[in-house]
């Protein structure tokens, strides 16, 4: 049975001043998938989760095409409706923030509270969910602006955790974490309830972790599929500009890109 889409995205276009960064953009993330976005520095990753997140995160500016979130135009949403749909976590998270771990995860959990901010037990329960989720139990009375980036983004994380959205948009949410906290982050990913639309440029965990690849070059998605069928030897070649091998993990017969060489 074919699953629900819960973002549908057709034409999405966007232009800098008179720089055209993105070029017909159309992707699709399905009820509980796991969706990689990557490509190199400059693709237009970034500036595609921010026109998902909404306006708000554009700087006034408007994208072409149209968005469509659980079958609801995205366009006629008000904010507090899309917080409820989805949470966004930018690449370049607020390092000064004073707000303890918890009081931060709770921030998330805001779209939810309704008018008077009653905090309920199912609240509370979601709260302590995200944190166990992202190990950050005996951080929760830390500033965040006194942790490491790795611990910030995990907290940022788990503030995006508490909301318990349908889609999940994360810029490189691995980019700070050691190895093991970037495999828990995986797994938590794969194991919620959550559609993700992740930015990333470690392809081995893409390819390891998202059911399926899309992969932006100049602003243009030039393949999208599973894993084994995007990542190719030609693809790299074309896009990262480098000579890879290609070789199947005898555990998940997934594929590890083994990248050897800059392309002549």
């Amino acid at each position: 049975m074919t699953r629900p889409l819960i973002l549908d995205v057709k034409n999405l276009g966007f232009t800098y001043g008179t720089t055209r960064v993105l070029h017909q953009v159309e992707l699709d993330v399905t009820e509980g998938e796991l969706v990689a976005l990557v490509g190199p520095n400059g693709a237009g990753k970034s500036t595609a989760l921010a026109c998902v997140a909404g306006p708000e995160t554009l700087g006034g500016r408007s994208h072409t095409g149209t968005i469509h979130l659980g079958g609801h135009d995205a366009a006629t949403l008000r904010a507090d409706a899309r917080a409820r749909w989805l949470g966004y976590l930018p690449q370049n998270l607020p390092a000064d923030l004073v707000l303890t771990v918890e009081e931060l995860v709770w921030l998330g959990r805001h779209p939810h509270l309704g008018a008077f901010g009653l905090r309920r037990e199912r609240d509370a329960r979601a709260v302590e969910d995200a944190l166990a989720d992202c190990e950050l139990g005996p951080l929760r009375h830390r500033r965040a602006c006194d942790l490491s980036g790795g611990e910030r983004q995990r907290a940022y994380l788990a503030s995006a955790l508490s909301a318990q959205p349908s889609l999940l948009l994360l810029d490189e949410p691995t980019s700070a974490l050691d190895l093991r906290h970037a495999l828990s982050l995986l797994q938590i990913l794969k194991s919620g309830s959550a559609a993700v639309l992740m930015a990333t440029h470690d392809l081995h965990l893409a390819a390891r972790y998202c059911d399926r690849v899309a992969v932006l070059h100049d602003g243009r998605v030039r393949a999208f599929g599973a894993p084994d069928e995007v990542l190719t030897t030609e693809l790299l070649r074309e896009v990262y500009g480098v000579e890879a091998t290609i070789v199947r993990d005898p555990s998940t017969d997934r594929p590890i890109v083994l990248a050897t060489e800059l392309a002549p």
